[in-house]
């Protein structure tokens, strides 16, 4: 498969209409990018200990503004101690579907990888 091909939908908040939209995760210039290079080079890659392919990848949709929500988190009827939560991509998304995601990052080939990393160039 391509890098390109790869689709897997996550709803944020457009900064600009401040409406809800959905988005593929995998438009990110540094996830395709990440994704490439972990391909090309999964053999050297995955033999550190602690290695960690899934935030290899897709790491970069952590901690990082655009990719963050905060939740108003309340009782129906709204009680006293209602809570603001933040949370971003990679903990809403990402962990929760590691395996599906990781299936999708495998049936990228090397040579696709290679391909795509020398365009980006």
């Amino acid at each position: 498969m391509k890098i390109d091909d790869l689709y897997f939908g996550i709803v944020l908040i457009d900064f600009n209409t401040k409406q809800l939209t959905t988005q593929n995760l995998f438009d990110s210039l540094r996830v395709k990018r990440s994704i490439a290079i972990y391909v090309k080079q999964k053999a050297e890659l995955t033999k550190r200990k602690d290695f960690d392919p899934l935030h290899f990848c897709f790491g970069d949709t952590q901690y990082r503004c655009e990719y963050e929500t905060l939740y108003h988190v309340s009782e129906f009827p709204d009680k006293e101690g209602d809570k603001i939560i933040k949370t971003d991509v990679y903990e809403m998304y990402v962990k929760p579907n590691a395996d599906y995601l990781m299936s999708l990052v495998e049936s990228v080939s090397e040579k696709e990888a290679a391909k795509w990393l020398k365009n980006d160039k």
